[in-house]
């Protein structure tokens, strides 16, 4: 059946590449796993969450891992092919590239809104944070310092800005408006206004 998870190119589902390390592989699960939980308020998605729990089960085993690499090679046969494991530009791939941003964004505003001595972090903290490689991280941090969100200071971390700071307060602040009107929305649903009682 299509879409199941012996189909489904596991890879793209979690949105790695398919030379990723178990940190990263790891990482791309949580944060996808957390996203998409039937739990969450705002981004539930039951069958989605299967999805990447199934490509995770397989991927985190090596021997699972071979197997499939070995089975599914005609998923790279056609480039630019929707889906194609090695697109890396797909609805995962940025969705988890957001939520890495986001990470790193928080962290350097509680460093800087503690008052710590140190108000920044090292590459290696970042990457002890993130669990993901030299590379990605230069990725994020390039993005984020393009956007004028985080800076090198003297000490040689990286530290938030004053434009990171009021990036990362909106996103909070818009965050707790989207709960209150999902909640408001549901309460309406649940309780729908007496229609006889307005038309006296």
């Amino acid at each position: 059946m299509k879409g199941s998870s012996e189909e489904q190119d596991h890879y793209s589902v979690l949105g790695v590449r398919p030379e990723c390390d178990p940190k990263e592989l790891e990482f791309a699960y949580k944060a996808l796993a957390k996203q998409y939980h039937p739990d969450h308020s705002e981004t539930a998605d039951l069958d989605r969450f299967t999805r990447i729990t199934a490509a995770y089960r397989i991927l985190r085993d090596p021997l699972k891992r071979l197997e499939y690499d070995e089975a599914n090679l005609h998923l790279s046969a056609a480039p630019g092919q929707a889906g194609s494991r090695f697109d890396g530009f797909d609805q995962a791939t940025v969705s988890n590239d957001a939520l890495v941003h986001e990470t790193i964004l928080m962290h350097l505003y509680n460093l800087r809104r503690q008052g710590a001595e140190r108000i920044g972090a090292g590459e290696w903290q970042l990457l002890d944070l993130l669990g993901c490689s030299d590379k990605n991280l230069a990725f994020h941090t390039w993005y984020l310092k393009e956007k004028g969100f985080i800076q090198i200071v003297e000490d040689g971390t990286w530290a938030i800005t004053i434009a990171g700071v009021d990036h990362a307060i909106e996103t909070m602040r818009t965050r707790r408006d989207t709960v209150r009107l999902l909640a408001r929305a549901e309460r309406a649903y649940r309780d729908p206004p007496d229609e006889a009682a307005g038309s006296d």
